[in-house]
C-alpha cells in the first residue's frame, strides 16, 4: 500500500475524529454494558470510585469501634467481581473504540482530501 502524502489539514481532521470517535466509543461500550448487565461498567473510575468508597467505609467502621480483623475483612465491591467481566470488558472495549476510530480516521481522511483537492468540473463545450 503507497504511503499518501496527507496536508496537515487532513491530519488534523483524522486526529479530531479519532478522538471524537473514541468518546462515543467509551460511552456507547458503557452504556450497552450497563443494558446488558444492569451494572456500571468495570472502568477504571469506577475501581478507584470504589476505593475511595471502601476507605471512608472503613474510617467509619474504626469509629464506631469495629475490630481490626473486621476491618481488614472489607473489600470493595469492584474486587467482587468475576475476572471474566473485567476481562470481557476490556476486550469489548478496545475492539469497538479501535474500529470506531479507525472508520472515523477513513472518513476524516476521505472527506478533507476531497474538500482540500477538489478539480473544477471538466469544460465539456
Amino acid at each position: 500500500m503507497a504511503k499518501q502524502n496527507h496536508g496537515i489539514a487532513t491530519k488534523l481532521a483524522m486526529t479530531a475524529a479519532s478522538a471524537l470517535a473514541g468518546v462515543i466509543g467509551t460511552k456507547l461500550v458503557n452504556g450497552a454494558w450497563g443494558v446488558v448487565f444492569g451494572e456500571q461498567a468495570p472502568t477504571s473510575k469506577v475501581q478507584k470510585d470504589n476505593d475511595k468508597a471502601l476507605k471512608q467505609e472503613m474510617k467509619r467502621a474504626k469509629k464506631q469501634g469495629a475490630s481490626k480483623q473486621e476491618i481488614r475483612a472489607m473489600e470493595s465491591s469492584y474486587d467482587a467481581l468475576p475476572v471474566w467481566k473485567i476481562s470481557l470488558y476490556t476486550v469489548l472495549s478496545g475492539a469497538v473504540i479501535a474500529a470506531l476510530q479507525l472508520a472515523a480516521q477513513r472518513g476524516a481522511e476521505r472527506g478533507a482530501d476531497r474538500l482540500a483537492h477538489r478539480r473544477p468540473p471538466m469544460n465539456r463545450g
